[in-house]
């Protein structure tokens, strides 16, 4: 009488216990749960990505030899006049690059190795820079366009070098930014390549030279197409040149 009282519910039969028609879709749901569970775990346990991490690092310290870099702000305008970095293609730049290319692009022995000794070849006739910038405007930096602020000049000695080619990589792919991590959404980046000058000899001292109404500024390669030990570098591996009655860094628009 108590339980009766308190409205328990009698124990149900075999025929009550029979599925009805919104049991069947909340099995159905299970199920479906169940399987996609399942499917995400299976994708999961797929074969990983190997990395290259010994290999890039070693292209990264080659990379870092050959590039210089630079920042100069305009007082005057209070903003970035340029925000350059160059590398010099050289020979060991250039064995470096294509080891690395070859191994990402899983080329057969034989045509890297064609690859490589054409682009050795090309080191007797040129000199070529990978060359990313930026400015006070972005259209300025695009050295191939009718806007552009900036002149380019290849300095051996005595000597000034216009391009030869101007090659501008409008939208680069995945391996061109890993191979030159300061190309960017932000930059212009271009292939710039120069004939080589008769004077220039392994060890001799080059620049890449930027020039316009903002100032001017040199990269500077001391030791040539040879490089230099690692060890020898300091905190800032570039030179500036500034006109005469300008401090380091300070990069004033020139006078008409």
């Amino acid at each position: 009488m108590i339980t009766a009282a308190m409205g328990a519910a009698e124990p149900r039969t075999a025929t009550d216990m029979r599925v009805g028609p919104n049991d069947w879709s909340v099995l159905t749901l299970i199920a479906v749960c169940v399987w996609g569970l399942g499917a995400c775990g299976a994708r999961s346990r797929g074969p990983s990505i190997t990395p290259f991490d010994a290999e890039d690092r070693a292209y990264g310290r080659v990379y870092a030899k050959w590039t210089r870099e630079t920042d100069n702000f305009s007082v005057g305008a209070l903003t970035n006049a340029l925000m350059v970095s160059a590398t010099l293609e050289s020979v060991e730049f250039r064995e470096a690059y294509h080891r690395l290319l070859a191994r990402d692009l899983g080329l057969p022995v034989d045509e890297a190795s064609a690859e490589f000794a054409k682009a050795r070849e090309a080191c007797k006739s040129e000199v070529s820079f990978v060359v990313t910038l930026t400015g006070r405007r972005f259209r300025e930096a695009n050295l191939a366009g009718r806007q552009s602020a900036w002149n380019l000049w290849l300095v051996v000695g005595e000597g000034l070098y216009r391009p030869v080619s101007l090659v501008r990589y409008r939208k680069p792919n995945p391996q061109q930014q890993k191979m030159f991590p300061s190309i960017s959404r932000l930059r212009e980046a271009f292939r710039v390549v120069f004939e080589r000058p008769p004077e220039l000899g392994e060890e001799t001292p080059l620049r890449l030279r930027f020039t316009g109404p903002y100032g001017r500024t040199d990269l500077l390669w001391h030791r040539g197409l040879s490089g230099r030990p690692l060890e020898d570098y300091d905190a800032g591996p570039y030179e500036e040149i500034q006109p005469p009655g300008m401090a380091k860094g300070d990069v004033r628009r020139a006078s008409p």
